[in-house]
This record gives C-alpha cells, structure tokens and sequence, in this order.
C-alpha cells in the first residue's frame, strides 16, 4: 500500500483489511472463548460488557475493560486502530511531504515518552497510559516512515556492510537499554527508532546471517507467534491448574516455565494448521463467488 501509486491505493484497501481480518480475528476469537466459558461459572456483573468490548476489539479504549477476560488482546484492540488509521496516515504522509511528516512524528513520538514517564507510576491513570491506542500510535507511525525509509535506501548506493552494522547495532543498543533503567519506560514505543533500524537492516542485508533469519523454521515460528501470545491465557490456564493439583512441587520450577513454553509452541503450531490457515483462505475467498456471478453476468 505504501509503495502504490494513489488510484490503485483505494482498491487495494478492501483487499489489506480482508486480510488483515483473516489473519487476526479468527484465532482471537478463539482464545475469546477459551477465557469466556470458564467465566460462566462465577460471572462477574461486567462481563457482559467486557465481552462486547472485546468481541469488537475496542477494550483498549476503556481503560477499566482493557485487560479483562484475555489480557493480552488489548493489543489487538490498539492494532485494529492501526489499521483504521493507516490510510488516513499515508494521505497525511504524502500530502504534507515525509520530511515534514518524519519531523511530525517524532514530535509526537516525544510527546508520547514524555507522558510515559510522568504518569508511569500513577495507579489511576496506568490502563490509560499503557494501553489506549492513541499512546502508541506514534510508533506505529514510525513503522510506516521505517517502510519509506527502506525505499529509499534500497535505491541507493552503499557499502555492503551497511545493513548488517545497522541491525547488529541496532540489536546491540536493545540488549544494552534493556539491562538500563530506561527499561521501565519501554512499553510505549521507547525503541521503536532502533526497532527500525533492525527491521531496515535485516530487510536490506543479503549476507547469510540475516538469510539465515529467512529460513523455513524460523517463518514457521514466526507465524506461530501470534498464536503463542494471544493463546498464552488458556494455554497458561489449562498447564497451571493440573499441575498444581498434581505435581505442586514442580511450581515455578525449570520444568514449569520449559513445559509450559514447549506445551504453548506446540499447541499454537496446532491451531495454525487447524484453525488459522483454514479460516485464512476461507475468509479471504470469501467474496469470490460473488464476483464469478457478477463477471458471468
């Protein structure tokens, strides 16, 4: 979309969001139910409530349902603002021009770590920080500058070392800032900049490290990935409960954290077989016998 001219920009659109639907939605409800069954035996009198919220990914905005019932998937409430946001944020890149826009996002991203850390600790105010979406969308922003970014630079002329100091580098400065006390600061895009300069590096270095990173394990790893953590709730759920009714003693044990991480991989590698690439390719043709009937008229 980013790479398009204007007039195909818009029919392409409808195409990003099916997907985007297809690709996200289908796993979350089925964690949504794994958290929501459970709930019936002892109901709270929000859940109801918590569950609209979260059926139609719009937790994040309140900041008393933004963690309810699955946790995690307060992300995905964020990302689908993203999504909605993202053709209103090119045309805003390529009418104001992106130098102005990279300056504007910046200020922004500024503005957004300033808040952070102001407010960080303040009880009353941490769902609203952490977690409603318009606090992390400038580092989805900067995702969008780092795809213009990588344009450019993949046009140029440079030396083949580039990409791969910029990601090293880049991976470097995480693992320092990670052991820093800037880490408590982190949660709402900290380093997004560096981010981007990894994703960059990695997207224009043909050495065999980063070819390596492109290997059919490690795509099949990454695709589980969504599954791991939007499943992390049951999954943690379901490995918790008989093993404190039968082995107690193993409880924050070495073979607790490696069992459950072995239990997750495994049984997010098993719905993307079974439920995720499925539902995938159903909701992605899902219009086309509409469109044969349309073309046979």
């Amino acid at each position: 979309l980013v790479s398009i001219d204007t007039s195909a920009r818009a029919k392409e659109l409808g195409t990003f969001y099916r997907a985007r639907f297809a690709r996200v939605y289908p796993l979350y409800f089925l964690a949504f139910v794994f958290v929501f069954i459970p709930q019936l035996k002892h109901p709270e009198s929000s859940l109801w409530a918590q569950s609209l919220a979260s059926i139609f990914l719009v937790q994040a905005w309140f900041p008393s349902l933004a963690l309810t019932l699955n946790s995690p998937a307060w992300s995905l409430s964020v990302e689908v603002f993203f999504y909605l946001s993202f053709p209103f944020l090119l045309t805003l890149f390529f009418k104001i021009g992106k130098k102005a826009a990279a300056i504007l996002i910046f200020v922004f991203w500024l503005l957004v770590q300033a808040l952070m850390i102001r407010y960080h600790a303040t009880e009353s105010l941490h769902n609203l920080i952490f977690y409603n979406p318009l606090m992390h969308l400038a580092t989805f922003a900067m995702g969008i500058l780092s795809c213009f970014v990588f344009f450019q630079l993949s046009e140029r002329k440079y030396p083949s070392y580039f990409p791969t100091l910029l990601w090293i580098g880049g991976t470097v400065a995480v693992v320092a800032a990670i052991y820093s006390p800037a880490v408590a600061f982190a949660h709402n895009g900290l380093f997004a900049p560096i981010m981007g300069c990894i994703v960059i590096g990695l997207a224009l270095d043909q050495s065999r490290a980063a070819s390596w990173m492109g290997s059919k394990p490690l795509k099949l790893l990454g695709e589980v990935s969504y599954g791991m953590y939007i499943l992390q709730i049951p999954v943690h759920n379901n490995w918790y409960m008989p093993l404190k009714k039968h082995a107690p003693e193993w409880l924050d044990t070495p073979v607790d954290f490696y069992g459950y991480c072995l239990v997750s991989v495994l049984f997010s590698t098993a719905t993307y077989f079974i439920v995720e690439r499925p539902a995938r390719r159903f909701l992605q043709s899902w219009r086309l016998p509409l469109s044969r009937r349309q073309n046979s008229d």
